[in-house]
């Protein structure tokens, strides 16, 4: 659909209606997982807007391609093109909410390579901007982040963030935000060794990540649910997918 949507603004001449096509062919291919075509059309997006006449719509435009860059670099292990990206971005921001969500993605580029120190300060600095913010759904994407974070690092607080963020998710029945909380959720729970708790939430995220039809996500939540498994077998296959 989106990429017929693109071929008739290519050929009536419309860029601006051609490249929110491309945004969402390669938000789509990114929650797919299939990373390498979301980058590519990404790219060829970003090429439009260098040829386009600067507009504040251009500037949001292209931030949000930022924005999706950044993730997807993030979840090929790229931390310094990731970081570059955000970095980057901040050139750009031009509201709290902006600053808010790069200092919360910079924050996921450093907790997916373990550096949680980093990690806690960016949080740190989206989580101080929110009495500016009045989105619900940013203020669920900050809350469920720190909450991973203070969990990992053991503080009490963790879990109250992280149910906090589901709950603002579920008030704007938004699947693919509460898929995110249910998958963090199941491994906070794993971490703490409550096996029954985890598996739960690892079923609920299988079951939302079928209905959102995302094989990244599916990948995820079956990964958690063989982690869990009683199999030895099933175990010494996801540790072997981990390492690939």
């Amino acid at each position: 659909y989106f990429n017929r949507n693109y071929d008739k603004a290519i050929k009536a001449g419309d860029t601006i209606l051609a490249i929110r096509n491309l945004y969402y062919i390669s938000s789509i291919a990114y929650k797919k997982g299939e990373y390498n075509e979301s980058e590519q059309t990404a790219v060829k997006a970003l090429r439009f807007l260098d040829t386009s006449t600067p507009s504040p719509h251009i500037t949001a435009t292209r931030k949000s391609f930022y924005n999706l860059l950044g993730l997807m670099y993030s979840e090929q292990k790229n931390k310094p093109k990731a970081i570059e990206l955000y970095t980057n971005a901040f050139k750009m921001s031009e509201s709290a909410s902006d600053s808010a969500k790069i200092y919360n993605n910079l924050s996921i580029v450093y907790r997916k390579f373990d550096d949680i120190t980093n990690a806690e300060k960016e949080i740190l600095k989206a989580y101080q901007l929110l009495p500016r913010i009045s989105d619900t759904i940013t203020h669920a994407l900050i809350l469920d982040n720190y909450g991973v974070i203070a969990s990992q690092l053991h503080r009490s607080n963790g879990i109250t963030l992280m149910m906090k963020a589901l709950g603002l998710r579920e008030s704007q029945k938004d699947s693919s935000t509460i898929y995110t909380s249910y998958s963090h959720l199941a491994d906070y729970y794993d971490r703490i060794d409550d096996e029954e708790t985890s598996k739960a939430y690892a079923l609920k995220s299988l079951q939302l990540a079928e209905k959102l039809n995302s094989a990244s996500y599916k990948n995820r939540a079956l990964g958690l649910l063989v982690k869990l498994s009683d199999d030895p077998i099933a175990r010494a296959y996801k540790k072997l997918n981990d390492s690939i």
